[in-house]
């Protein structure tokens, strides 16, 4: 069973987002993303000077648009002490990808740790007879 997060709107990331460059941790391939980060009390506008994209978001965009990315690019995580938005979403510049995700590389940042999502493993699970998941302790 997929888990799937309700999310009805994602933020637009503002022009002045830290940018990085990150390697998708899933396989041995090393696709690249683009990880940007800005305040959880920020967003970006609609304006091409308003967000990171350069283009006008208050018109509707090409299939194809750079602009775009799905709410399993998105959480909400913590950098130095504080909450922030984060998008991780592929890189078209990467020679390795060509700005594709795979499956589970498109989904870093949903899978990352964040208190505001509650997205932390609270209890350990094991499989037990008949393949069953059963709540265990985390020592052995």
């Amino acid at each position: 069973m997929a888990f799937k997060r309700h999310i009805d709107h994602l933020p637009i990331i503002p022009k002045d987002a830290k940018e990085f460059n990150v390697v998708c941790h899933y396989c041995i391939v090393g696709c690249g993303y683009k990880a940007y980060t800005w305040a959880a009390n920020k967003q970006g506008g609609t304006a091409p000077d308003q967000n990171v994209f350069g283009v006008d978001l208050g018109k509707q965009q090409a299939a194809e648009t750079v602009a775009w990315y799905a709410p399993s690019m998105y959480n909400i995580v913590q950098q130095d002490g504080k909450d922030v938005h984060i998008v991780i979403k592929p890189d078209r510049d990467c020679v390795v990808n060509s700005g594709l995700g795979s499956v589970r590389g498109a989904r870093i940042a949903e899978m990352s740790y964040s208190t505001a999502r509650n997205t932390q493993l609270t209890t350990a699970r094991c499989s037990r007879q008949a393949g069953m998941m059963r709540s265990t302790l985390w020592r052995v």
